[in-house]
């Protein structure tokens, strides 16, 4: 916002102090969010598909992570240390790392360019497998023995002793790979590269939006050749604004 703007929402418009800054603006308006919302509907539109591969690689995760744990955590295997001991190497590394076998993983496959190149890698992601190890490890083995005598399915000892022992673990998980897969920015450009015109597209508006704004609020003050200088619009955009 310019000065002007600034004085004029939270400024006191009395003659003997007119520079003071109120607390509370004189103006509240939602209109920007009524614009966003309900006029920009493609905002909209992206935002359900962040959410629907949120949820989607959240909730195959947590039930990958937790059977995952609960067998490197209770159940004796040859090579199973050695096998974690991989799996925390290629959860050190910077995903960057991981983005270009991803990429050739997902083109040898035929699910390039689809959200499955997302939710595929994500859902195997070692972060989950270690911490829901390290979760389940602690649970003491009576318990499971306790359920053994009466099933020996590895559904009923999940069920009955490893998931309500593990409800904080799993809230954690949850959260966390939730967060991550929100904020993902490297991996849906790469692997979804039909997103990345319209993730451009977007950008673009939101930029001419901006240089608008700002030239409504320069007509008063700059002649046309300036404020085009100043926003990159064209002279025939500015005197568009005028007329208004």
């Amino acid at each position: 916002m310019t000065s002007r703007e600034v004085l004029n929402v939270y400024g006191e418009n009395t003659n003997s102090n007119p520079n003071s800054i109120r607390l509370i603006p004189q103006l509240i308006s939602i209109e920007q969010h009524y614009i966003l919302l309900i006029e920009k509907y493609e905002y909209l539109n992206k935002f359900w598909i962040s959410i629907k591969l949120g949820v989607v690689i959240t909730f195959l995760h947590t039930i990958i992570a937790t059977i995952t744990g609960y067998v490197f955590a209770k159940i004796e295997f040859k090579f199973r240390e050695s096998l974690f001991f991989i799996f925390i190497i290629v959860m050190m590394m910077p995903f960057q790392v991981n983005l270009l076998p991803n990429y050739i993983l997902a083109k040898k496959i035929g699910i390039l360019y689809t959200d499955y190149a997302i939710i595929l890698p994500a859902i195997f992601a070692p972060f989950g497998f270690f911490f829901m190890r390290q979760t389940i490890k602690y649970i003491s083995d009576e318990y499971i023995e306790v359920v053994l005598l009466e099933s020996n399915k590895v559904i009923d000892i999940l069920l009955v002793t490893i998931i309500p022992y593990s409800k904080p673990g799993i809230i954690s998980l949850i959260v966390l790979t939730f967060a991550d897969t929100w904020n993902m920015v490297e991996q849906p450009l790469v692997l979804l590269k039909d997103k990345v015109s319209a993730l451009n597209k977007a950008k673009e508006e939101g930029e001419r939006n901006k240089a608008l704004e700002i030239a409504k609020n320069l007509l008063d003050v700059l002649d046309d050749k300036t404020i085009s200088l100043k926003t990159k619009l064209t002279i025939e955009e500015i005197k568009k604004l005028r007329m208004k």
